[in-house]
């Protein structure tokens, strides 16, 4: 954020954010290069030795993952834009202020999705018994839903005040927008997991294409109901 904000005031404007994100990708690919040939020196690339068979599996398995990430980035980002598009910036930022903090949290919850995901594919490979995958996506999930709802009744009660003390009341979006976003997040989480499970089961896919059609009713339904309803649509 230094290298941005000194950027911003010396005059780079919207390359500022587009300079530090280069820098800081060099840096870690920079970091992470040496810290391997440290803690791995034996560790060398045989281009001789590579199963191309499997790269070609590998390479498409991890194109339909990106297709679901660049489809769950419109879903969740693109409300942004179109609020600018239809509304105006100030409702921009009044709507990144007041779901800042829900953000945070669906991040947390992601996060200990991803990193269940090994444990899912090494279950879901060694053991062919569906009651077993199926007891563990129940526990799974109860923890989800528990951390989920947890954060968003403990959200719905502090963000306002939270918004109104760090920036003023007049960036808070409303509370009926409020409730939508925490239960649009419960139920991204739920998702969340259930494609985690399906991704385990290399059923990538179809996931790709039901994340498509997400993304594009998403759009459509937010174009449609932000003109009728404004912020809340």
């Amino acid at each position: 954020p230094w290298l941005t904000m000194f950027l911003v005031v010396n005059g780079f404007e919207l390359y500022s954010f587009v300079i530090s994100h280069i820098c800081s990708s060099i840096i870690t690919i920079g970091l992470t290069i040496t810290l391997t040939r440290r803690h791995f020196p034996k560790l060398r690339v045989d281009i001789s030795r590579i199963n191309w068979k499997l790269v070609k599996e590998l390479f498409r398995y991890g194109w339909y993952l990106f297709v679901i990430t660049i489809c769950g980035i419109v879903v969740i980002q693109s409300d942004r834009i179109l609020i600018g598009a239809v509304l105006s910036i100030t409702a921009v930022a009044a709507f990144s202020l007041s779901v800042r903090v829900p953000e945070l949290c669906a991040r947390l919850i992601d996060q200990i999705v991803v990193n269940l995901s090994p444990y899912l594919i090494e279950l879901t490979h060694k053991n062919k018994s569906k009651e077993m995958i199926r007891r563990h996506y129940e526990e799974v999930a109860k923890v989800v839903l528990f951390v989920s709802i947890g954060a968003n009744c403990a959200l719905a009660v502090t963000v306002e005040g939270f918004v109104s003390a760090w920036v003023g009341p007049e960036y808070f979006f409303g509370t009926p927008a409020l409730y939508a976003i925490l239960v649009f997040k419960s139920l991204f989480s739920i998702s969340l997991l259930n494609g985690s499970i399906l991704n385990a089961q290399g059923r990538v896919r179809r996931m790709a294409w039901i994340a498509c059609i997400e993304a594009i009713l998403h759009v459509v339904f937010a174009v449609w109901w932000g003109g009728m309803l404004g912020p809340l649509g």
